[in-house]
């Protein structure tokens, strides 16, 4: 194994070490800022129903609510106890195994006397599990590499990776997920290195863990029994044997959640219509490669406006970023000696390549969302990592010097793009981009009342929306603005139909008391079809 200690390592200069200090003291204050800025997600919406057990059915049809009504339903339930909490959260399951949620509980609780926000509460928490992938990037770093400075270099291209940021700021299982991929990849390496009993029962711990944390982990598991076929030649050794009972008795501590899962009626209102509907190669290909230097820079959302100099950087920068992860993967496959690159290209292999191919022959798009992906891209930072380090160590000086413009690089444009992200009102990784610009159309009005189809989608816009607006849930807008309109909503000085489901949308349209004027038309996917609708009587 090749090690980068100081008796090969020239002197780093300090401004690179200034600017990897910067980068990762940033990383760390950027995940909490604007944390009440960011759109709240519909994604978000569906796991604090799921977390808190709020009852909206109670207020469709039934009820106008205020803006800070609708926030309460996402908030824990103060007439639940913890214990009670819990047995609900495994009575129903949802998509997502529980251990996130049973954080969430007990993160809510004790910060609910500190804080008002219930996204600011929930969010933080995702905010804070994602602290734990600094030193655990940093472990990992040096089992690969046995170097500070690379360990330390690792730590700071996670700490400013702006889809590492988004995934922090999310109330979702990533961050959890992110961290527990680190945590058993580095044990994995530290039971190879120190094959004790110790270190193998801990890595099947961190396989409960990480199954418990994201049903996604079974990627980090087949990518670590890849790591291990392709060291040992496809031979049965010692190691491969060890990790199969380790990785079997951490399975097996899984499957109780999992035999509920498959037998409890679960939690409704979770679809996943998205990344089913096949898509061409061609497309498949073109957003692939779209999104891999995402991982590093993300100057640009063409959701959100921003100015041209970061678009035409972003512009830039794509191209060289996507030729250098290349040629750093090349150069892995090629170079670097095998107990290393092969827990890299492992988790770039079975943490996106398996859902890749299965894309591409049955159809599917699940590998166009980088959040199905994460060990992916894990696997991609490693890579780029390794390539740069090899480049630093190097006898030759080009290569030194190479490595420092591009390690500076990637510093930079990255602390950039997250500076950019977290002021914006929303990126690609919260979804509803057009919802900021509703919200902004709505908050003009004097007094408005808005009707919604999808309890996600009022939820959402609570956190847009002003304290005079108030909200409607209800699957029976027709009716209402038929049959109930001078007296239900009586005394409000507009009335907006948010997303109205087709069948209803046409049966307004063909009241010839009624009139429908778009109130947003999106610039978007949708250039045709207005999400909000300002609805007048003739």
């Amino acid at each position: 194994m090749i090690t980068y200690t100081k008796n090969n390592l020239r002197e780093i200069p300090a401004w690179l070490k200034t600017i990897i200090v910067i980068c990762i003291i940033s990383g760390i204050f950027l995940r909490f800022y604007n944390l009440d800025g960011k759109l709240f997600s519909n994604d978000e919406t569906f796991s604090v129903t799921y977390i808190f057990g709020q009852n909206l059915a109670e207020i469709i049809d039934t009820k106008i609510v205020s803006v800070s009504e609708l926030q309460s339903y996402q908030k824990y339930n103060a007439n639940e106890s913890l214990i009670e909490a819990f047995q609900r959260i495994i009575d129903r399951p949802y998509i997502f195994p529980p251990l996130y949620a049973f954080i969430v509980q007990i993160w809510a609780r004790i910060w609910d006397f500190f804080l008002t926000d219930p996204a600011v509460i929930t969010r933080s928490c995702s905010v804070f599990i994602s602290l734990f992938s600094f030193p655990l990037m940093y472990w990992l770093c040096f089992e690969l590499f046995q170097s500070t400075f690379v360990a330390w270099m690792g730590t700071a291209i996670l700490a400013i990776s702006p889809l590492h940021l988004q995934y922090a700021q999310i109330v979702r299982t990533y961050s959890l997920l992110i961290a527990a991929t680190l945590l058993s990849s580095a044990v994995l390496l530290l039971a190879l290195r120190v094959p004790k009993r110790t270190n193998w029962w801990i890595y099947a711990f961190t396989v409960t863990l990480g199954f418990y944390s994201n049903v996604l982990f079974g990627f980090v598991v087949v990518g670590h029994a890849l790591s291990l076929i392709f060291d040992a030649k496809g031979k049965i050794t010692k190691a491969i044997q060890q990790y199969l009972l380790a990785s079997l008795l951490g399975i097996s501590l899984f499957l109780p959640w999992l035999y509920l899962f498959l037998t409890k009626p679960g939690l409704l209102g979770y679809s996943v219509e998205q990344v089913v509907e096949k898509e061409s190669i061609g497309g498949l290909i073109q957003t692939w490669v779209r999104n891999i230097p995402r991982i590093f820079v993300d100057l640009n959302d063409s959701w959100v406006e921003s100015s041209k100099p970061f678009l035409l950087l972003q512009r830039v920068s794509f191209p060289l970023l996507l030729v250098f992860l290349f040629v750093s993967l090349i150069f892995l496959i090629i170079k670097i000696e095998k107990n290393k690159h092969s827990m890299i290209l492992s988790l770039i292999i079975a943490g996106g390549g398996l859902l890749m191919f299965k894309d591409a022959i049955v159809g599917g798009s699940f590998s166009t969302r980088l959040r199905y992906m994460l060990p992916y891209v894990i696997g991609w930072q490693l890579s780029a990592i390794a390539f740069i380090a090899y480049l630093l160590h190097s006898r030759s000086n080009w290569q030194q010097k190479l490595s420092k413009i591009i390690l500076s690089s990637l510093l930079v444009l990255g602390l950039l793009s997250c500076v950019i992200i977290v002021q914006a009102p929303s990126w690609w990784s919260f979804g509803a981009p057009d919802y900021p610009a509703i919200a902004q159309k709505v908050n003009q009005l004097s007094k408005p009342i808005v009707l919604y189809d999808d309890f996600g989608d009022a939820l959402t816009m609570s956190y847009l929306l002003q304290d005079n607006v108030d909200s409607h849930l209800t699957k029976r807008a027709d009716f209402h603005l038929q049959n109930s309109l001078t007296d239900l909503y009586k005394g409000y000085s507009d009335i907006v139909i948010f997303k109205p489901p087709q069948n209803i949308l046409e049966k307004l349209q063909n009241n010839r008391h009624l009139k429908l004027i778009p109130l947003f038309q999106s610039k978007g996917i949708f250039p045709d079809k207005p999400n909000a609708w300002k609805v007048l009587r003739l």
